[in-house]
């Protein structure tokens, strides 16, 4: 096998969602996760130096949950450099009941984080994942958007202050905004780094959070690709608006990957050319999974299998977005 070099000075991973959303799954007497990466890492051509792990609250939790996760961490530190949890929050942020849990499970998300070795963490935390759609919620607008972002605000300062207090390793957050359906509100990038630039406005600390850039859910939500350029543009120019880790990932139906000329590379051009991505990550969902279900009922066009075999599907996207980088690189070197 020919390997392909990477020409870029972007880092390439995946998001291990490929093989299902429950890091604890066993293969054998060999976490799946690893039995993944595994065959990821012998069968493609292109250096795998990331990969993000989905974490619920359970896996971080002091005990058994925790233990296992510390396993699992170790076994993937043995393959790649960088291992970043995702913390998948179960309550949702935007009622004002759940403030005291949600601020408790993303202090404990980030401490845990930082005790399993990671300086860089990731969130869904804007909202519960699909809570909105299921209950038949309204995209907050006016006077409750305004709570809303102020609320997420005060949240996400005072789970990371309290982190800070017990000395989290972790620096950066990551904070990932997810296309209409599964989010309601916070479902594109501008309203998204609202959030973002005021958190960080207000952090009297070292740590930072970030936007996590997704060709996905910025090609479902609504913005044009020009739209798109433009706020890419203002963060790669900001104090407090920046783009931390990015996912190519297909639009709507989240399989393979597509070719030369899809959204996602459209949408890793315009990330490249304006919005100084440090990481990729090839995220592709198992479409026909039980942990997917709810996704193939509340999302119109979700669940179209677009491969043959996830695995490949997934080496396949890496071989595209190596491609597409190196050629953006060498476009790059041409007008330097």
């Amino acid at each position: 096998m020919k390997k392909i070099k990477n020409q870029s000075s972007v880092k390439l991973g995946v998001v291990m969602v490929h093989r299902g959303f429950n890091a604890h799954k066993m293969n054998g007497n060999r976490f799946d996760y690893v039995v993944g990466l595994d065959w990821l890492i012998k069968h493609s051509p292109v250096e795998i130096s990331a990969v993000q792990v989905p974490l619920f609250p359970d896996h971080l939790r002091e005990g058994k949950g925790l233990a296992k996760t510390k396993r699992l961490f170790k076994e993937l530190r043995k393959r790649v450099r960088y291992v970043v949890p995702v913390l998948m929050l179960t309550t949702n942020p935007l009622d004002p009941k759940n403030k005291s849990e949600a601020i408790e499970t993303l202090r404990n998300g980030l401490v845990q984080s930082g005790e399993l070795g990671s300086e860089v963490c990731a969130a869904t935390s804007f909202e519960a994942w699909l809570d909105g759609t299921i209950n038949g919620l309204k995209p907050l607008k006016g006077k409750k958007l305004r709570k809303a972002i102020d609320l997420l605000v005060d949240i996400h300062v005072s789970a990371i202050h309290a982190a800070y207090q017990e000395r989290c390793g972790v620096q950066r957050l990551d904070m990932e905004y997810l296309r209409p359906g599964e989010f309601i509100t916070f479902t594109n990038m501008r309203i998204a780094l609202r959030v973002i630039g005021e958190i960080n406005r207000k952090l009297q600390c070292g740590f930072i959070c970030r936007l996590l850039d997704d060709t996905a859910h910025a090609k479902d939500s609504g913005l044009s690709m020009k739209d798109q350029n433009k706020v890419r543009g203002i963060c790669s120019c900001s104090d407090n608006h920046h783009i931390g880790t990015c996912h190519a990932s297909e639009p709507t139906t989240r399989g393979a990957l597509g070719s030369g000329g899809s959204a996602v590379v459209q949408g890793i051009r315009s990330m490249y050319r304006h919005g100084n991505p440090r990481t990729l990550m090839v995220e592709i969902f198992d479409c026909e999974g039980e942990e997917t279900a709810p996704m193939r009922q509340y999302i119109k066009g979700y669940g179209k299998k677009t491969y043959r075999d996830i695995n490949v599907a997934v080496v396949e996207g890496l071989i595209l977005v190596q491609n597409t980088l190196n050629q953006l690189a060498g476009e790059r070197n041409l007008l330097d």
